[in-house]
């Protein structure tokens, strides 16, 4: 990997890169936020997918939806990138490779799988639009010109596991209990046990590959900010 980074070969100084990086970080955050709070109040009011006589009930499911998960994950990490751009440690790291690869996991199985099964008008179609479309781009693009790079040692890509295997769990459990699911290959009520473990583990290789993945443009594309190789 060129250890010299992005910013000799683009005419850029390492100051300019710092700022066009919290520049798109920072898009990527407000991005977030609209998107979140957009669909907060829908589902709040009852305006949503996850509707129920109950508000705490709502709320609760619109926590449950993997793709809020992902995006509260890529925001965070967005909003700290913002403030700095080098931003390094153990447990961000994991914390920066789970938001990457969940988030392109959610753009990748709405637009293939989910995408149409609700029709959507007005502030919810505005909210599908950005949780669903723009964060994945604009999240994955962002690394691929901003980084930070490297970032991603032997351990990180297992550890991202965690994550979605505890979602995974909750989801399980707790549609057990309520017969509740938020997405439709997750409905054990209508699939069974068999076909939604299959989906699930289907979404766990997806999820291994796209660490593995940004595993490898880690170690191949230039480091940046302007942070040297950090000893693996």
């Amino acid at each position: 990997m060129d250890s010299t980074g992005s910013e000799e070969r683009l005419g850029l100084s390492r100051q300019d890169v710092r700022t066009f990086a919290r520049m798109w970080h920072g898009l990527t955050a407000l991005i977030g936020l609209v998107g979140l709070i957009t669909q907060f109040v829908l589902s709040a009011k009852g305006s949503s997918e996850s509707s129920s006589d109950n508000p705490a009930v709502r709320i609760l499911r619109y926590f449950s939806f993997f793709t809020i998960q992902s995006n509260i994950l890529i925001t965070v990490t967005a909003v700290q990138l913002t403030l700095r751009p080098d931003r390094d440690g153990p447990l961000w790291r994991v914390l920066r490779l789970t938001a990457l690869v969940c988030i392109t996991t959610t753009g990748i199985v709405y637009g293939t799988v989910l995408a149409g099964t609700v029709e959507l008008h007005g502030a919810g179609l505005f909210a599908d639009k950005l949780l669903h479309y723009a964060m994945p781009a604009v999240a994955v693009l962002g690394w691929f010109l901003f980084g930070p790079r490297p970032r991603i040692d032997r351990a990180t890509p297992v550890l991202i596991l965690a994550f979605p295997l505890c979602w995974a769990v909750y989801t399980l459990i707790h549609g057990a209990i309520t017969d509740w699911y938020p997405y439709p290959f997750t409905d054990v009520v209508e699939r069974g046990y068999a076909a939604v473990i299959r989906n699930i583990l289907f979404v766990g290789v997806m999820i291994v590959v796209f660490g593995m993945a940004y595993g490898y443009g880690d170690r191949k594309l230039p480091v940046v900010p302007d942070r040297r190789r950090v000893p693996r």
